[in-house]
C-alpha cells in the first residue's frame, strides 16, 4: 500500500487553497508493462477540499497551475478590453466554461482507447467539500456542497461490468443530495443509469445572477429535484421533477 498525505495545493492570482486533503490512500497496487495494467483493491480519499475560484478578470484557479505544453509559460487569459467589461453578456463565465473544456481536451472514449488496462474494486471519499466562489459578478457569489460521501465499486477497463456509484452531500449545509447509479467512467458507450435526488437546497447563493441577468434580487426559495435517467446506445431516457418553492 501507499499514500500521500496532508496535500495543500494552492493556485489562482492570489494563491489561495485550490486543493487539500488529509489523507490518500491506496491499497494492493499492481502495475504491468507487457501488456500494459495497473489494479488497484481500494483507494481511500479523506477531508478533502477543492475551491474554484473565478477572479474579477474571468481567470480560474485552477487553469493557473497548469502550464502550457511543454513549456514554462504559465497559460494565458484573455483579459477584458476597455470596452467589453469582464461582466458584460456573462463573459467571465463563458471565458471560466471555455478554460475547463481546453482542459479536459479529449473525449471519454478516446482517453479510454489509449489507457492500458484498468482495474479498481473501491474507490471511497470520505467528509469532502467543494466551493465555488465567483468574483466576477457582484456582489460575488458563492457556493458550497459540504459533507460529500461517496463510494464506487467495480471500475474496470475491459470488463462489461458497469460501476455502481453512491454519493451523498449536503448543499449549503441545508440542502440533501444524493446521487445513485451504473455506470462505466472509462468506456462512455456502455449503458448509464443515475438517479438525482435534491431536496431543500436553498436559492441564494443564485443571487448575484438573477441580479446581474434577470433584473431582481433572489431573497429566499428552495429547489427540489427528483430524476431518473439512463443512456442506452446514445438514447437518453429520463424522468423529471423539478420543483422551485
Amino acid at each position: 500500500s501507499t499514500a500521500l498525505n496532508e496535500l495543500n495545493l494552492v493556485g489562482g492570482e492570489s494563491n489561495e487553497d485550490l486543493l487539500k486533503w488529509s489523507s490518500l490512500h491506496f491499497d494492493g497496487i499492481a502495475a504491468n508493462l507487457n501488456p500494459p495494467a495497473v489494479t488497484a483493491t481500494n483507494i481511500a480519499l479523506k477531508n478533502f477540499a477543492a475551491h474554484v475560484l473565478i477572479e474579477s478578470n474571468g481567470a480560474m484557479n485552477v487553469t493557473s497551475i497548469v502550464r502550457a505544453g511543454d513549456t514554462n509559460t504559465p497559460p494565458t487569459t484573455s483579459a477584458p478590453s476597455a470596452t467589453e467589461p469582464a461582466s458584460a453578456d456573462g463573459g467571465a463565465l463563458k471565458r471560466a466554461f471555455a478554460q475547463v473544456k481546453s482542459l479536459l481536451g479529449m473525449e471519454t472514449n478516446t482517453v479510454a482507447a489509449g489507457m492500458p488496462k484498468v482495474e479498481i474494486g473501491t474507490i471511497t471519499v470520505e467528509n469532502g467539500e467543494l466551493h465555488f466562489t465567483d468574483r466576477s459578478v457582484t456582489p460575488p457569489a458563492k457556493a458550497a456542497v459540504n459533507q460529500v460521501n461517496a463510494t464506487i465499486q467495480n471500475i474496470s477497463t475491459e470488463e462489461m461490468r458497469r460501476a455502481q456509484i453512491h454519493l451523498t452531500a449536503m448543499a449549503g449545509g441545508t440542502g440533501l443530495i444524493e446521487i445513485t447509479g451504473q455506470l462505466n467512467p472509462l468506456n462512455a458507450k456502455q449503458a448509464t443509469e443515475a438517479k438525482v435526488a435534491m431536496k431543500h437546497v436553498k436559492l441564494n447563493p443564485a443571487d448575484p445572477y438573477t441580479g446581474k441577468f434577470l433584473g431582481y434580487r433572489l431573497t429566499r426559495g428552495e429547489l427540489n429535484v427528483d430524476v431518473d435517467y439512463s443512456i442506452t446506445s446514445s438514447q437518453l431516457k429520463g424522468k423529471n421533477l423539478i420543483v422551485l418553492d
